[in-house]
């Protein structure tokens, strides 16, 4: 497993960037990362997510870190934080998803 955000707030955001919905996938990329974790809507590919909230079927809520290190999306590893808009509030939001269910 792999962390692959060095952004100033990797520690503070506690991997909020995988509990974004919508990670898009490309074509390319569905092989590698199974067909069962792809969904198909509004003409698009994405990342599955494992609840109503978002959040990656990848990430391991328990370390925060991503469990398909080796074939991490390529939307995944060009993402940043740094200037989006509203990711301190959502940051907050994650925190509380995450407590709600038991981690820190």
């Amino acid at each position: 497993m792999a962390s692959i955000c060095n952004g100033p707030k990797a520690r503070y955001c506690r991997s909020a960037c995988c509990y974004i919905k919508n990670k898009p996938v490309h074509t390319s990329e569905v092989e590698d990362l199974g067909l069962e974790n792809i969904v198909e809507k509004r003409g698009g590919l994405y990342l599955k997510n494992k609840d109503k909230f978002g959040t990656c079927i990848f990430l391991d809520e328990d370390s925060l870190l991503c469990e398909i290190a080796l074939q991490i999306p390529f939307w995944c590893q060009t993402y940043t934080c740094f200037g989006h808009k509203g990711m301190d509030k959502f940051v907050e939001e994650v925190w509380y998803h995450r407590k709600k269910k038991g981690f820190r």
